[in-house]
């Protein structure tokens, strides 16, 4: 008898170690990097923002929001390629009483879903861990109808990184570029559309990390009109309040090595680049002047330098941007 309390004991110790050891403090996944986690994460993300519009008597308590994300912080993921419960498949297998919780889900059957649907599996697996028992979807039915009568689940997950995008949490943003991006193989059309987003959202954050992503800055290009030169252009255009946001977002694509010069799509003139700086001194409205002596600045720290041609002297000129024109020639006369 005695032997067999120590043997119970030991069994229980072994156990709270292996406990112990598996127990993380932040949310992440289990197994090896794919796109369906990350995409797992996006929803859920999503879902906390999006409750705002939801009736708040479909919930079920007044402190489910904010139990649902504090539960969600500390919740584990870990993809199978197949999950059975008592010999029959399943969608995903939900361990609320583990000290870390687990959501194990099939990767194979995730695929399959609607993005509807995976806003529905997300939000029920996430029920038991917030502390409500959803075995028939009773609680988790009533929020989802009402997301689905506004058209707020008819999204793509790229509508979700936007969303995602706009609100520019750090944190977020890092999940988003590093998970997703990198899991799920964007294409270059979809990787100029988030910049586009991060563009118009003065996101600096996306630029930073989505620059491990070693994406060819060239096929930013579009229609003959770099990035570089889209977002100069958007910083000519801000008012005053947004200004300070949008010299930033322009000042982290410099730094991290963005082009600021490219070739004539003309073959002719394909030898000799088209500066940033070419199209800067063509700005004709003198009450931008003093911006783009802003400009300029920011984008002589840039690791490829600067192609200024007389011509650009001379059309800076010629705009009466006397200024822009006397730095021009002060660079070109010390490169």
């Amino acid at each position: 008898m005695k032997r067999w309390i120590v043997f119970l004991f030991a069994s229980l110790l072994f156990q709270s170690f292996a406990w112990a050891e598996g127990t993380q403090t932040e949310g992440q996944e289990s197994y090896g990097g794919n796109g369906a986690a990350a995409e797992f994460r996006l929803i859920a993300t999503d879902l906390q923002r999006i409750f705002s519009y939801v009736d708040p008597q479909r919930f079920p308590s007044r402190d489910f929001v904010e139990k649902f994300k504090m539960k969600w912080k500390i919740v584990e993921l870990a993809g199978k390629d197949q999950l059975y419960l008592h010999g029959v498949e399943v969608d995903a297998i939900n361990y609320p009483s583990r000290p870390v919780p687990l959501i194990e889900f099939s990767l194979s059957r995730w695929m399959s879903l609607s993005t509807s649907a995976k806003y529905n599996l997300v939000l029920h697996e996430m029920m038991p861990i917030v502390g409500y028992i959803d075995d028939m979807y009773q609680y988790s039915n009533p929020i989802i109808l009402s997301l689905r009568r506004q058209g707020l689940l008819d999204l793509s997950m790229m509508e979700i990184v936007e969303r995602s995008i706009v609100a520019c949490d750090k944190d977020e943003i890092q999940y988003i570029t590093l998970s997703y991006v990198m899991k799920s193989n964007a294409k270059s059309k979809e990787i100029r559309h988030l910049y586009q987003s991060a563009m118009e959202a003065s996101c600096t954050f996306v630029a930073i990390y989505m620059s491990d992503l070693k994406f060819n800055y060239d096929e930013l290009g579009e229609g003959g009109i770099s990035f570089m030169w889209k977002v100069i252009q958007d910083v000519l255009r801000s008012d005053e309040r947004k200004l300070p946001k949008k010299m930033d977002f322009l000042r982290s694509l410099v730094e991290l090595g963005f082009p600021i010069n490219q070739k004539n799509e003309i073959p002719e003139l394909s030898r000799v680049p088209v500066s940033a700086l070419h199209l800067l001194a063509q700005v004709e409205n003198a009450d931008l002047y003093e911006r783009t002596l802003e400009i300029f600045e920011i984008l002589t720290k840039s690791y490829e330098r600067p192609v200024i041609q007389q011509i650009d002297v001379d059309v800076a000129l010629k705009k009466s941007n006397v200024a822009l024109a006397q730095a021009y020639r002060a660079y070109r006369a010390h490169k």
